[in-house]
C-alpha cells in the first residue's frame, strides 16, 4: 500500500460536475484533489452535443426573449406530467435547477465558455437552449484551466474503490493504482461526481431488466461507481429504473468531426463565439447537421413510412413500428449488437424534404437523406439491385433477397406473419436501394441517482444526511427527472457549484 495523503476535499470524477465542484470549492484555505479513473478528463459531458437549457439568461435578454423561472418550472412540470412521471420527480430539486441554471451559465461564461442561441424546443414556451462553441469539450477545457488556476490537483487513472468512514462520517477514499492501493483522507468532505450507470450491466439487471441490461451505454466509463460506493455506506437511491431511452444511434465516425477536433482553450472559444453570434443562422445549422448525423437517433417516422430493419445476416428481426426502446433492445440482441435500415429511392426522396427528416435537434436543425448521403458516406450503401446491396454489406445475397421478397409479400397481403406489423409502406420493388448503418441500441444516460437534498448532501434510506458526503451530476440526480435537451449538463453545473460551496464550509 502506498503512502496515505490528506486533503481538505476529495472530488471523485472528472466530468463537468466534478470539475465544477472542484473549482467552486478550491481556495487558498481549502485544498482540493480531483480523482478521475480514466486517462483523460471529460466524462459523458465531452460526448454530448453541449446544450444548456435555462431561463433568464443574458443571451435571452439580448434576443429580446422574456422568460421567468416560474414559466421554466411549469414547462418542466408539464413535460414530466406528460410522461406520466410527475409522482416520481423530486420537485425540490426541480426548483433548485430552474433557480440556478442561468447563474450557472453566466458563471461558466465568465470562466471562458462561449455560447450561441438560445434555440427553441417544443416543450418550452420560449427559446431556452444555449449551445457551447466550438464543442462540448469546451466545458472541460474551461473548467480544467480554472481548476488549475485555483490550485486543484488533478490525478487521472486514479480509480476510487470505496469510501472510508469513521463512525457515520465520510473521512476519505481508497484509491487503486498499478502499484497498489492508498488511502486519501478528506478533512472536510468527499464529493461524488462519477456519472450514471448506463454501462454497468449488473446494475441494469438489478434495477431495470435483463433485456435492458443487454443495451450498452454511450460512455463505457459510466459504470455507477459513485452509486455503488454511496449505497455501501447506507445511501438511498431514487428512480433507478428510469432512463433516457434506450435509443437507436448510428455508429459514430471513426475520426471525430472537424468541429469536435478544434482546440477548446477559452481564447479560441470566445473568438468562435463572436463569429458564431454574427454568422447567419444557416451557418450554425450547417454545423449542427454534422452533429445530427453522428449523435442523434433516426426518426421513427422512417419506419412508419416503410423502412425495415435488417441484421448483419440480412434478416429482418422485429416489428419496426414498436417504440424506440423496444427497437433498441431488439437491435442489442442481434449478432454484433448492430442493425441496418433498408429503404428505396421512394423513401429516400420522401425523407429529403420537410417535414420528413431522419434526425433532428428541435428548433436548431434537421438532417435529411441528402445530408446523410453527403456527410455520412461511412454508413450509406447504395445498389441498383438487392444483390449489389448484399455484396457491399458482405451479406448472403439469397438471404437478403428472401427477406425483401417476404416483406413485399406481407405488403401485398396486408399481414405480417413474422412480427405483426400493421403499416407497411409500398414495399421494395425497384432500385436504387439504400442501406443506412450500422446502428446500435444504446443508452445516452440513465436517470437514477443517489438521494440528495437541495444542498447536495447525500441522504440515507431514512432521509438523514450522511455527514461530509456530497453528490453532483448524474450520480446526485436524487429523483430529479430531466426531460428534453440541455438539462443534464445544466444540472452538472448547478449541483457541482452547490456541492462545492457546501463542502468547503464543512
Amino acid at each position: 500500500m502506498q503512502k496515505d495523503e490528506t486533503w481538505d476535499i476529495v472530488v471523485v470524477g472528472g466530468g463537468a460536475s466534478g470539475l465544477t465542484a472542484a473549482v467552486t470549492a478550491a481556495s487558498p484555505n481549502c485544498h482540493v484533489l480531483l480523482l478521475e479513473k480514466c486517462s483523460a478528463l471529460g466524462g459523458s459531458t465531452a460526448l454530448s452535443i453541449g446544450s444548456l437549457t435555462a431561463a433568464g439568461t443574458k443571451l435571452q435578454s439580448r434576443a429580446g426573449i422574456q422568460d421567468s423561472t416560474e414559466d421554466f418550472l411549469q414547462d418542466l412540470d408539464d413535460a414530466i406530467a406528460g410522461l406520466g412521471l410527475k409522482y416520481m420527480n423530486n420537485k425540490e430539486l426541480s426548483r433548485v435547477l430552474v433557480r440556478d441554471a442561468a447563474a450557472a451559465i453566466d458563471w461558466i461564461a465568465k470562466l471562458g465558455a462561449s455560447f450561441v442561441g438560445p434555440f427553441g424546443e417544443p416543450l418550452h414556451r420560449v427559446p431556452r437552449m444555449h449551445n457551447v462553441v466550438p464543442n462540448s469539450k469546451s466545458y472541460i477545457s474551461v473548467l480544467r484551466q480554472a481548476a488549475i488556476k485555483k490550485g486543484v490537483v488533478i490525478k487521472t487513472e486514479s480509480p476510487v474503490l470505496e469510501l472510508i468512514t469513521s463512525g457515520e462520517d465520510i473521512v476519505g477514499v481508497k484509491v487503486g493504482s498499478p502499484n497498489g492501493t492508498r488511502i486519501i483522507h478528506a478533512n472536510k468532505a468527499v464529493i461524488l461526481a462519477t456519472g450514471d450507470y448506463s454501462s454497468n450491466k449488473k446494475m441494469k439487471e438489478k434495477f431495470m431488466s435483463e433485456e435492458l441490461a443487454q443495451v450498452d451505454g454511450i460512455n463505457p466509463a459510466s459504470t455507477g461507481d459513485g452509486h455503488l460506493m454511496g449505497m455501501a455506506v447506507g445511501a438511498a437511491v431514487r428512480n433507478m429504473d428510469l432512463s433516457a431511452g434506450p435509443n437507436l444511434r448510428f455508429i459514430s465516425l471513426s475520426q471525430p468531426l472537424w468541429i469536435e477536433s478544434l482546440p477548446t482553450f477559452p481564447a479560441l472559444a470566445k473568438l468562435m463565439g463572436v463569429v458564431a453570434k454574427n454568422a447567419p443562422k444557416s451557418f450554425f445549422r450547417f454545423i449542427a447537421k454534422r452533429f445530427l448525423t453522428v449523435h442523434s437517433s433516426p426518426s421513427i417516422d422512417i419506419f412508419k413510412k416503410g423502412a425495415i430493419l435488417i441484421n448483419k445476416d440480412g434478416k429482418r428481426f422485429t416489428n419496426e413500428l414498436q417504440n424506440t426502446p423496444l427497437l433498441a433492445m431488439s437491435v442489442a440482441r442481434q449478432p454484433g449488437k448492430i442493425a441496418f435500415i433498408f429503404i428505396d429511392y421512394i423513401l429516400a426522396r420522401i425523407f429529403s424534404v420537410p417535414p420528413n427528416y431522419i434526425s433532428t435537434a428541435p428548433g436548431i436543425a434537421y438532417a435529411y437523406f441528402d445530408d446523410y448521403r453527403a456527410l455520412r458516406k461511412d454508413i450509406m450503401y447504395t445498389g441498383h439491385t438487392v444483390f449489389q446491396i448484399a455484396e457491399k454489406l458482405s451479406m448472403d445475397r439469397v438471404t437478403l433477397t428472401e427477406t425483401i421478397n417476404r416483406y413485399n409479400h406481407f405488403v401485398a397481403s396486408g399481414k405480417d406473419d413474422d412480427f405483426g406489423r400493421k403499416e407497411f409502406g409500398k414495399g421494395f420493388h425497384e432500385g436504387p436501394f439504400y442501406v443506412l448503418g450500422p446502428l446500435m441500441g444504446c443508452f445516452s444516460t440513465v436517470e437514477g441517482g443517489l438521494s440528495v437534498d437541495s444542498e447536495c448532501h447525500v441522504l440515507t434510506t431514512e432521509g438523514k444526511i450522511i455527514p461530509r458526503l456530497y453528490a453532483a451530476g448524474s450520480v446526485g440526480q436524487g429523483g430529479l427527472i430531466l426531460p428534453g435537451h440541455g438539462l443534464h449538463i445544466v444540472w452538472a453545473l448547478v449541483s457541482g457549484r452547490i456541492a462545492g460551496e457546501n463542502a468547503k464550509k464543512e
